[in-house]
């Protein structure tokens, strides 16, 4: 529900793209080949549980879904620019994007439960 909000709001409020493209072209150049997919990786097995994990730690309810939530607005953003962009080219690419959004949200969801 969260990413479709975010898609929505995104794709309203219209954003700046020739910024954002300046933007990502710096990002992107920092890792090549392999080393983007390593980089990848070790965010999204290592640093976000562990994320979860400290957070669930601190005696403040429901504070480790921080990450859960963030990780659902990031692609609601992605989904919003790219249906502002192009309709056409971007429905498969949010169709083929969906089986991994939906298989880590439901991952973050497990581990959230877990640390109850």
């Amino acid at each position: 529900m969260i990413t479709i909000i975010t898609t929505l709001i995104s794709y309203f409020l219209t954003p700046n793209l020739s910024e954002l493209n300046q933007n990502l072209d710096r990002v992107s150049n920092d890792a090549t080949g392999l080393s983007k997919v390593f980089v990848y990786v070790v965010n999204n097995g290592l640093h976000v549980p562990l994320q979860m994990f400290f957070l669930s730690l601190i005696p403040i309810p429901f504070l480790y879904l921080c990450n859960l939530i963030l990780t659902a607005i990031i692609p609601g953003i992605l989904f919003g620019i790219m249906l502002h962009l192009s309709f056409a080219e971007s429905l498969p690419i949010f169709v083929a994007s969906l089986p991994h959004s939906i298989t880590e949200m439901l991952a973050y969801c497990i581990f959230s439960s877990l640390t109850l």
